[in-house]
């Protein structure tokens, strides 16, 4: 049985902005990739250590709104595929499901 674990991971990821149109307000498709090292501790007293690289990705629809040359908003629905699993001889952990993504996004150009 495990008594502790600790979790860790960094990454990255990119993601792109397409506008169906050169108006002011528009509509937009935005698809995202993500990726990162993950790490777990099973059992901290014995140190026995997990790793793996987990990755997310999605697409999302939305519409975004400029109110002057600098505040824009832009709201969005989508779908994300999430798989953040550790592997091991221990079995498998982590998360590994699709998600609907709610996109709110407020910029502010200097």
């Amino acid at each position: 049985m495990v008594d502790e674990t600790d979790v860790t991971g960094i990454g990255g990821g990119i993601r792109s902005f397409f506008f169906f149109s050169a108006q002011k307000n528009s509509f937009y498709i935005s698809p995202f990739f993500r990726v990162a090292q993950i790490g777990s501790t099973n059992d901290l007293s014995t140190n026995t250590k997990f790793s793996d690289i987990g990755y997310a990705g999605g697409l999302t629809l939305g519409y975004e709104w400029n109110f002057d040359s600098q505040f824009t908003l832009k709201l969005g629905l989508g779908l994300e595929h999430w798989q953040y699993q550790i592997k091991s001889n221990q079995g498998t952990a982590g998360h590994l499901a699709q998600f609907s993504q709610v996109d709110i996004i407020v910029g502010y150009r200097l």
